[in-house]
């Protein structure tokens, strides 16, 4: 355990943020490295056992770290939460990250640490009793908008009926979360405006994300002629969704006066559907431990979403 001084604050987030290789956890590192700088950080979240390179790199940022395992869940008890998310007042966004065992030491922790601060990370994480301590949340995303724009393009009017009513929800739970904190760090000034607009008593900050300018660097190889490439975790509805989308539509396009581009979409997790599309020049390359050789070999880069919310770079 390393103690500095400054505020002592807990930052609650819904997975280990190391290693960071996607845009959530990239944010959440990011700030956990910020705040360490002049205050007395610790961490609790969910997730595995962490290797040694993520004990040793989180150990020397936050003074400790809580790891809360996992809860697996089968498809078919995923789907029995969303079965009981369509009756319950509450929406499956919420219902997803609660457990007994992440309340338990979330009340153990605070009650030992005397914080003076919980910052959450997503608004996912917010319906936990905090008991006294000030909560800041970082929203992500709205995440409202983001199952409204998700509705807009479901094709199964099952999906799109219980969409619709989680982002009713949803949207109500959201809002009086930003109500009830002390405090909404967002990531635009469009979604600071929105969140200002239903609740003006709450002070509000705009982080935006941003890009390591250390790590990615101008390259001098060539790039390949015909390479089109996509980065992004693709366990992320909308990555997967612009996915199928650039391979089903965008790609023939391209091809008709093309005939050798090729397509690679680079990132962890990929949903059956979209894994169907591969083969014929469209490949994935699951988790790599680095994608500045794959955007440097590109000709394009492509960033093919049609749902989402807060910023992508």
């Amino acid at each position: 355990m390393t103690v500095r001084g400054g505020k002592r604050i807990l930052l609650v987030t819904p997975s280990l943020p190391y290693p960071p290789m996607w845009g959530f956890n990239i944010r959440v590192f990011s700030i956990l490295q910020e705040l360490s700088a002049r205050n007395s950080v610790s961490l609790l979240c969910y997730g595995g056992e962490p290797d040694a390179k993520a004990r040793q790199t989180l150990g020397e940022i936050c003074d400790q770290v809580f790891i809360v395992p996992d809860v697996e869940r089968s498809i078919a008890q995923r789907r029995l939460l969303q079965a009981g998310a369509v009756i319950s007042p509450r929406s499956f966004h919420l219902r997803r990250y609660v457990t007994s065992q992440m309340q338990a030491r979330l009340t153990k922790v605070l009650r030992d640490g005397a914080y003076d601060l919980v910052q959450v990370e997503s608004s996912a994480m917010s319906s936990f009793d905090f008991g006294n301590t000030p909560v800041v949340l970082d929203e992500h995303n709205l995440e409202y908008e983001l199952l409204q724009r998700s509705n807009a393009v479901e094709s199964s009017p099952i999906r799109r009926a219980f969409a619709a009513n989680e982002c009713r929800k949803a949207e109500r739970e959201e809002i009086a979360t930003w109500q009830r904190v002390k405090g909404c760090v967002l990531t635009s000034e469009r979604e600071r405006a929105v969140v200002n607009s239903a609740a003006p008593n709450i002070p509000t900050a705009v982080v935006p994300n941003g890009v390591a300018l250390d790590y990615f660097q101008p390259t001098t190889s060539p790039a390949t002629p015909g390479h089109i490439v996509f980065t992004g975790l693709m366990t992320y509805r909308p990555n997967a969704d612009g996915v199928s989308y650039f391979i089903r539509r965008i790609l023939p396009a391209i091809r008709a006066s093309r005939r050798d581009a090729v397509f690679t979409a680079v990132g962890w997790g990929l949903p059956d559907d979209v894994r169907s599309l591969l083969g014929d020049g469209v490949i994935h390359t699951g988790r790599v431990e680095d994608i500045r050789p794959y955007v440097a070999k590109a000709s394009v880069v492509v960033v093919p979403l049609r749902i989402g919310s807060g910023t992508r770079l």
